[in-house]
């Protein structure tokens, strides 16, 4: 069950307040029970077997109003739901965090079935989109970028803990950057072998460019 951010003050809010005790419970089960993209499918014989009353789509619907949207007949978007968990609009979510990644994959995918409400598009798998998305990030320089994937590449180790990464290239001078990306291929060379690859953002942060690569690989010391 995921943990969930609830809003303590509905309880004095005008329109939880003319809820009746049995919408009021609805709302509760909802906020609980719907996915990250705040839809929750409704399953009336469920409602009424746990809450212990007698549910409809169409009264849901009347009782709650512009708090929720319906759609694909028998599914509920909580208005709202995304932005106050996330702290953020639903389009400002961010294709790089891996929790807003699923909500925007989710949303996506509701929109095809009927849900009308604003999201970035990022279809589930596309990863030249997303990498599209990276070098168009604000955050995330494009040269950085260029190093990050040719890294990678050529190095076959996975994109991991790029954050820190970023940070360490941050820091590098102009020169330091230039040397770290042309000597890339020529510290490859010297690893005796593949497993023993460093991490991108340890090879930034040891400076492994400015190695002296003419020492044999079997003389050296690999953390």
């Amino acid at each position: 069950m995921a943990n969930r951010i609830t809003d303590t003050n509905k309880w004095t809010k005008p329109w939880f307040r003319s809820l009746s005790p049995k919408h009021k419970l609805l709302w509760v089960f909802m906020c609980d029970n719907c996915d990250c993209a705040g839809v929750y499918h409704v399953d009336v014989d469920l409602l009424n077997f746990i809450i212990g009353d007698i549910y409809s789509i169409s009264e849901i619907e009347s009782a709650l109003g512009d708090k929720v949207i319906l759609f694909d007949n028998n599914k509920l978007y909580i208005k709202g739901f995304v932005e106050y968990q996330y702290k953020c609009a639903i389009e400002e979510l961010n294709p790089l965090n891996f929790a807003h990644r699923g909500v925007i994959r989710l949303i996506d995918k509701y929109k095809a079935k009927g849900l009308d409400s604003p999201c970035v598009h990022l279809p589930q798998g596309d990863r030249n989109r997303n990498r599209n998305r990276n070098r168009n990030s604000k955050d995330i320089p494009d040269d950085f970028i260029k190093f990050w994937d040719f890294y990678h590449s050529e190095s076959g180790k996975p994109k991991t803990d790029q954050p820190p990464a970023l940070k360490y290239w941050n820091a590098l001078s102009v020169s330091e950057k230039s040397a770290a990306m042309e000597n890339a291929k020529k510290y490859f060379a010297t690893v005796s072998e593949k497993k023993y690859i460093k991490k991108a953002r340890t090879y930034l942060k040891d400076k492994s460019f400015n190695d002296d690569f003419t020492i044999p690989p079997q003389e050296r010391r690999w953390i």
